[in-house]
């Protein structure tokens, strides 16, 4: 198992703990299969190497799967943090102090991370480092975005609050459209279409060759007055026979 995995997801094992483990739970699992499936000794001896396989496999996707949680919390932390930081330097506090007053108000991972970014310039490690450190444990490109604009800032000068600010709304407005491009269209294809139904199509060519239709108008009027009158007539003729004529 890579040490960057472990630190992304934040388990705090030693690489004996994790030897132990895997391999307890292979022989275990192995242990099962043969007192179950009975199998003869050639299969029962091939069975062991897939079990450890297979442990080492189920540990490795529970460390990743981890460590993707742990850097999408991050991530949704990572504009609160942004908003601090500039209001911290705002009221003349330090970068790193900005950074200790993140420590002290968010919540984990973010907390973790920057007390430990934090807590490696205790030991002589300039600021840059510690945040390219972090940067590698927690792999975004917002995080990079944030860690550049600190790093040429120190180099050209600048406002950083105003700086760290443009950023937290630019990463505000990527989550708004990555949200929406996420969710999925319900509407029926008539109403993505712009909801044209029938009856808005007609009305809309009628107004486009308004002569044309108002001559079929016409000549639909006329046709339904010429049935009125001859069912009228046959009517009146049921009604009022015609004399008989005289032999």
């Amino acid at each position: 198992m890579y040490t960057e995995d472990l630190e992304r997801a934040a388990i705090k094992i030693h690489s004996e703990q994790i030897v132990v483990g895997i391999l307890g739970f292979s022989i275990s699992a192995w242990l099962m299969a043969v007192v179950i499936l009975k199998p003869g000794i050639p299969i029962a001896a091939l069975l062991l190497p897939i079990m450890v396989g297979a442990a080492v496999l189920i540990f490795r996707s529970f460390v990743r799967g981890r460590a993707e949680k742990r850097a999408k919390q991050f991530n949704e932390q990572l504009e609160m943090v942004l908003r601090m930081m500039s209001s911290g330097l705002r009221v003349g506090l330090g970068l790193r102090q900005a950074l200790v007053l993140v420590t002290e108000d968010v919540a984990d991972p973010a907390r973790v991370e920057f007390a430990r970014a934090v807590g490696e310039t205790n030991i002589g490690m300039t600021l840059n480092d510690a945040l390219e450190g972090l940067g590698r444990r927690m792999p975004s490109d917002e995080l990079r975005m944030m860690i550049d604009a600190i790093r040429v800032q120190s180099q050209t000068g600048g406002n950083l609050a105003k700086i760290l600010d443009h950023l937290a709304s630019t990463i505000k407005s990527r989550r708004e459209i990555r949200r929406k491009s996420q969710r999925p269209d319900r509407r029926s294809p008539r109403r993505r279409l712009g909801d044209r139904r029938p009856a808005d199509l007609r009305r809309r060519v009628r107004h486009a060759h308004p002569v044309d239709h108002a001559r079929r108008d016409d000549r639909h009027d006329d046709r339904s007055h010429r049935l009125r009158l001859v069912y009228r007539a046959r009517r009146v003729g049921r009604l009022h026979p015609p004399p008989a004529s005289a032999v």
